[in-house]
């Protein structure tokens, strides 16, 4: 209500919203108190912001979305994104934390990392996809599913140090690729319902409820979710997130 506001399941609080993500200070709270609260157009968080949407609890507080399948899909998305890539100048083995590349440019500590490679059928079963559509999990395409996610802890000549170890062993007869990453960090919901509607119908197929995509370090906590259209909690492309 300190911006315009109000959860009394009829103010339209779009406006409200933008004014509190443009006054809160990054790592600060978003709070919405008890009622329900209206939104039409998703809330869509990009990783220039870093804040809490926190209710008063799941049996107090509603987010009721009309969000649609456009701008976001999503009730409430936070979203990073991808900044550059390098090739891995040697394999680096299951166990290892240390990765040799082509360039450390723009590589930092703390930094989120994706490493992946095209398929290796030794160890995958040949994948037939039946589209050319590529699901939102993916970073890439069908072919390179051989991937983590991590962060970096140190950087050397040439060399990329993780934080924890890798899973697979990647090649470089594989392509292995090191691709950094802004994700958008310390953002998080908790103590609220989203319910969507759409032309005041339950449920709106194609867009989710609540979506961490390329995120790093964020959370939902005690957040309940009713006539989600598609998804009720997505996390794709992320790193710790809870």
């Amino acid at each position: 209500s300190d911006y315009g506001g109000a959860g009394d399941g009829a103010t339209i609080n779009d406006q409200a919203m933008t004014n509190a993500r443009l006054a809160v200070a990054r790592g600060g709270v978003i709070y919405l108190g008890p009622g329900t609260w209206i939104f039409t157009n998703g809330i869509y968080v990009q990783n220039n912001e870093s804040f809490v949407i926190r209710g008063a609890g799941m049996l107090s507080t509603k987010i009721l979305s009309f969000a649609p399948s456009s701008g976001g899909n999503a009730a409430i998305r936070f979203e990073g994104g991808s900044i550059g890539s390098t090739l891995l100048t040697a394999d680096a083995l299951r166990g290892a934390t240390n990765i040799s590349v082509t360039s450390t440019s723009g590589f930092a500590p703390g930094l989120s990392i994706r490493i992946d490679q095209t398929n290796d059928v030794a160890v995958m079963f040949p994948i037939h996809p039946t589209s050319n559509s590529i699901p939102l999990f993916l970073e890439h395409s069908l072919d390179r599913l051989q991937g983590q996610y991590g962060q970096v802890h140190s950087i050397s000549s040439g060399t990329v140090t993780l934080t924890k170890p890798l899973y697979w062993d990647y090649k470089t007869a594989f392509a292995a690729t090191l691709y950094r990453r802004s994700q958008i960090t310390n953002c998080g919901v908790e103590d609220i319902m989203i319910e969507q509607r759409i032309n005041g119908a339950t449920g709106n197929s194609g867009v989710r409820a609540l979506m961490f995509y390329q995120a790093q370090d964020c959370w939902a906590k005690n957040v309940g979710v009713t006539n989600a259209g598609e998804h009720g909690i997505v996390i794709g492309l992320s790193y710790q997130v809870q």
